[in-house]
């Protein structure tokens, strides 16, 4: 009866250690699970405070430039393609930072279209400036050849150089204003791009600050005023 008692606690006491073990055991998994998800949650929650602080900063500096196209500025043109090469490397770098984050991949995914498209927007809109600026300096050597011809008395041996020099004037001159119309309804079809892109990630992109809708309607309206006088 002695042994047969001491058997029985013994059992009771394996029994007993083993349920502790397991409660203990499931204790500790369910606290890692917890710690981990919290990790991750926390993860995701400051990958999004980046997302968003990075989205705005690009959104804003976006924004500088489309109001320029409508409002007086004092920026020269060398000032201008600095300022948005500056911009549009920043805004590749944003876009490399959230391709990294820990953002779930739907908003990962829209917040990287959008920065692509304020990137192709600015780089359109450069490329209007730069063709125009081409197209007004191709103007004035066609006018600066056509007053030569004119004014320059007859030679049997100049005037064929001073015709070939008019003429390759005006060729110039037509191929760049030709540019620089393409480069115009580029830009155009670039901001309206930017605009169906950030109405279809709204949604996805809920708390972010995207570009203002009143500017970049107003640049869309006076770029089609541009379109339509350059047609």
């Amino acid at each position: 009866m002695f042994d047969g008692g001491i058997m029985k606690g013994w059992q009771r006491f394996v029994l007993l250690t083993a349920a502790a073990v397991i409660i203990i055991a499931g204790g500790l998994f369910a606290w890692q699970r917890y710690s981990d998800w919290r990790a991750e949650r926390l993860a995701e929650e400051a990958a999004l405070k980046d997302a968003k602080k990075t989205v705005a900063e690009q959104t804003a500096g976006t924004e500088y430039f489309l109001k320029s196209t409508y409002s007086d500025s004092d920026m020269t043109y060398a000032q201008l393609f600095d300022r948005v090469d500056d911009r549009t490397k920043k805004i590749t770098d944003a876009i490399v930072s959230v391709q990294s984050s820990e953002l779930g991949d739907e908003q990962k995914q829209a917040a990287v279209d959008y920065l692509n498209a304020l990137s192709a927007t600015l780089d359109a809109m450069e490329m209007e400036y730069r063709k125009g600026l081409n197209s007004s300096n191709s103007v004035d050597s066609m006018k600066s050849a056509e007053s030569d011809y004119v004014t320059t008395p007859y030679n049997e041996y100049s005037d064929p150089w001073e015709r070939k020099r008019l003429l390759d004037a005006r060729d110039e001159a037509q191929k760049a204003l030709n540019e620089f119309k393409d480069a115009v309804r580029s830009y155009n079809a670039a901001l309206k791009t930017l605009r169906k892109t950030t109405s279809a990630d709204q949604a996805k992109l809920n708390g972010f600050y995207l570009v203002n809708g009143t500017v970049l309607s107003k640049a869309i309206t006076h770029s089609d005023e541009e379109v339509k006088s350059t047609t």
